[in-house]
């Protein structure tokens, strides 16, 4: 099967936007699916409608990052938006940031997702690249 990595840009974002500290909250209830295990679909979160105003996510796409071991570690995701969720706070899959940053919660900076990479395989791949 073929497959393509595609690069999506927010041409609307820029260095000026917003970051906000976070706690990223892993969540069991947040099933981490097959398809975004194999990055075919952002994973979800769960975000506030005061946050993602904050950071002009018009797209609902965000991204997290992380400091781990002088490293940083990125996660974007499609934003779900919750009201229970406390505005300082981004829920997310507990299997996804275990994995990234192997925690069950961690403080991380959210801003509006600039690029995010997703993976298409056939029969979209074919018709994307016009085969």
């Amino acid at each position: 099967m073929v497959e393509f990595k595609i690069v999506v840009g927010d041409p609307r974002s820029h260095a000026l936007d917003p970051i906000v500290k976070v706690k990223a909250k892993g969540l069991p209830d947040i099933n981490l699916s097959a398809e975004e295990k194999e990055r075919k679909r952002l994973p979800v979160c769960k975000a506030s409608r005061k946050l993602l105003e904050k950071l002009r996510a018009e797209l609902g796409i965000i991204t997290l990052r992380f400091r781990k071991d002088d490293k940083k570690v990125n996660i974007t995701c499609r934003a779900v938006i919750d009201d229970n969720v406390p505005e300082d706070e981004v829920h997310l899959s507990l299997e996804l940031i275990g994995e990234k940053i192997g925690a069950e919660e961690a403080e991380a900076e959210a801003f509006r997702a600039k690029t995010w990479q997703i993976t298409v395989t056939s029969p979209q791949a074919d018709q994307l690249i016009g085969l």
